[in-house]
């Protein structure tokens, strides 16, 4: 058979039988949900009810069918709800006084929307960088620069009136004609040659690399397409909401993996249908119309949320095996190279921390925050070389810090039943991941969301019905008291980090198990020294730590492909971080930039680390030879 027959029975793969079963199970479930909610609630259900649910479920929708091209062509798409945000930002805080301005607004949401998504695709596609590490990138990017806009340019008075009146003129019909046209887009590209050669390429990539498949064109359109959906659901939520809101009426990031995974699509394991989809974020937005009317507190919709995932993720996992060709084919793990010891790189992140103390000397903070990120590099670090990843790293680390203050209740006498209480939660979360890791394989990320959504559920639970102030005093005395001139959580985070890093150097490579574990355990110490450090800890609505996580990671040589790299060398790339972090802060550079530099910084590693620059900047013409054989 040539390549001309290959290619073409590769763009027509038919839809797969189990996925209109999933929509069969989809719509029983939604009815389901429909019906309780009717029988919940204290009245009968009117039109003005369905047109609400039907507002509220139109962002959720448009970002989870536009979510299932790049899990279509095996990739992920973490920076859907940040995009979102973005766009709403700009959008809310523009001076619209007209139609016309109006109309020229939206224009500009949806090109940004589209703009962000282009930036991803031509990472992904043209620099063929890892999907996971541009996404989460840009992601971290654009909701640093929305919380930027929403803190300093407040939105003028009426400016979104315009735009509110018109959907509110519509709304009965402009939700619903919004998410059938998306639908029917959707499906109409998920049948075309685009959509089979995304379908194609994201379950066999060697495939449409041997027949010269356009992966990298596709790519960029799947992600462009997908930007654009994203920008749309930004627009519809400054229409809807109004002013920019980072917490409440976006659609998060868990909920459209669930939306997406309950139509059959999980990210590296399995794609789904853009119906599917659809079907999936109307079930995840009903599942909100029966807290009120039961009389469940707002707190537990990322349980619930987490649970759908959950549920979305196992049926999944059990329509692999019963069909294993339907699974998207993982990439394979690279052979480690031959690499130093890593300890160049960490005499140089010491040397850093020594010369700004010399140039500081008052401040005693760094070397407090200089040794416990070390902690969080080599737990994310191992799990990392082992192919895997820990998103359940920043939500552990929450747990953690709001576990200690609140089960303590600021007690000593109670604080040795609160540390094992948290340790065990986090080895029974490392010891799951560990198990399901390999039958995950890249879908382990859609695991860290889901579990992380419930360890954030229970950390709001905690403040809700234990509030207290602050951690023990036994506790912040690890790290405001002075053992020889240090803290004494320096005593024990430094030996425990460079210990671990050595050990692992050199006999632990490839232990995925051990490294969820580990990883777990790190991040719940981590926590727990923090709460200490600042007395007490709060929850933020962006991460702090997993972006300078995996920059330090990545600049020790460990891969988000896996299989090489110095955890030694990450606890340098660490120290270093810290100092960089120090100096912006002295220079008076903001949160919001310096994490919006810290993800720049991460893609420049990972494209040098890939050593992808030559397509990106198109100098493989200068290589033709070279250039024929990648093809």
């Amino acid at each position: 058979m040539n390549a001309g027959a290959v290619r073409r029975r590769l763009l027509r793969l038919a839809p797969r039988r189990e996925d209109r079963f999933i929509l069969l199970v989809e719509a029983l479930l939604l009815l389901g949900l429909l019906l309780a909610w009717h029988a919940a609630s204290r009245r009968p259900l009117g039109a003005a009810d369905i047109a609400i649910w039907l507002m509220a479920a139109t962002p959720l929708a448009l970002s989870a069918m536009t979510q299932t091209l790049p899990v279509l062509a095996g990739g992920h798409g973490l920076a859907a709800g940040s995009t979102a945000l973005l766009v709403n930002a700009v959008v809310a805080i523009a001076p619209i006084a007209s139609g016309t301005d109006a109309l020229l607004w939206i224009v500009v949401g949806l090109a940004l929307g589209a703009a962000v998504g282009a930036v991803n695709g031509t990472l992904i596609g043209q620099a063929r960088l890892p999907t996971i590490a541009v996404t989460f990138a840009t992601s971290v990017a654009v909701a640093s620069l929305a919380q930027y806009l929403a803190a300093n340019a407040p939105a003028p008075t009426g400016a979104s009136s315009i735009l509110q009146d018109a959907l509110d003129l519509g709304s009965w019909w402009l939700p619903l004609l919004l998410i059938l046209v998306f639908c029917a887009g959707g499906i109409a590209l998920q049948m075309s040659s685009l959509g089979r050669g995304l379908a194609a390429m994201g379950h066999r990539p060697g495939l449409a690399q041997q027949f010269a498949l356009p992966t990298a064109r596709w790519r960029m359109l799947a992600y462009t397409i997908a930007g654009l959906g994203y920008g749309a659901t930004g627009v519809f939520l400054a229409a809807q909401v109004g002013s920019v809101d980072l917490v409440m009426g976006a659609p998060l990031l868990l909920q459209i993996y669930a939306a997406v995974a309950l139509g059959g699509g999980v990210p590296g394991l399995r794609a789904g249908s853009v119906p599917g989809s659809l079907l999936g974020a109307l079930v995840v937005s009903a599942t909100g119309n029966l807290m009120l009317p039961i009389g469940l507190d707002d707190y537990l919709s990322s349980g619930f949320d987490a649970f759908w995932l959950l549920l979305g993720l196992a049926s999944c996992v059990a329509l692999v095996r019963l069909r294993p060709q339907s699974a998207i084919m993982p990439p394979p793990l690279p052979d480690p190279p031959a690499t130093n010891s890593g300890l160049a790189m960490l005499a140089l992140g010491l040397l850093s921390i020594l010369v700004l103390l010399f140039i500081e000397p008052a401040n005693r903070d760094l070397l407090t925050i200089a040794s416990l990120l070390p902690l969080l590099v080599v737990g994310q670090g191992a799990v990392m070389r082992a192919g895997g990843l820990d998103f359940a790293m920043p939500a552990l680390v929450a747990f953690a810090g709001i576990g200690i203050v609140t089960l303590s209740q600021g007690l000593n006498d109670l604080l040795p039943l609160s540390v094992p209480v948290i340790l065990i939660v986090a080895i029974l979360i490392g010891a799951l991941q560990g198990r399901m890791a390999r039958r995950l394989r890249r879908g382990i990320v859609v695991l860290g969301l889901a579990l992380g959504g419930l360890l954030l559920t229970v950390a709001d639970a905690l403040v809700v019905e234990s509030p207290t102030g602050f951690a023990p005093s036994m506790l912040t005395g690890l790290a405001t008291t002075r053992w020889g001139g240090l803290p004494p959580v320096v005593w024990f985070a430094v030996p425990l980090a460079l210990g671990s890093a050595w050990w692992l150097d050199r006999h632990g490579p490839h232990w995925q198990r051990a490294a969820y574990w580990l990883s777990a355990v790190m991040a719940a110490l981590f926590g727990l020294a923090m709460a200490g450090f600042a007395g007490q800890y709060k929850l933020g609505t962006i991460d702090t730590y997993l972006t300078p996580t995996f920059v330090a990671a990545v600049l020790g040589g460990i891969s988000f492909m896996g299989g090489r790299g110095s955890l030694l060398a990450g606890i340098g790339a660490s120290l270093l971080i810290t100092a960089l972090d120090s100096l912006l802060i002295a220079a008076g550079w903001s949160f919001e930039f310096r994490l919006i530099g810290f993800a720049a910084l991460l893609l420049l590693a990972v494209a040098w680390q890939e050593k992808e620059f030559k397509p990106f900047f198109r100098l493989q013409a200068l290589l033709p030879a070279a250039r024929r054989e990648r093809s």
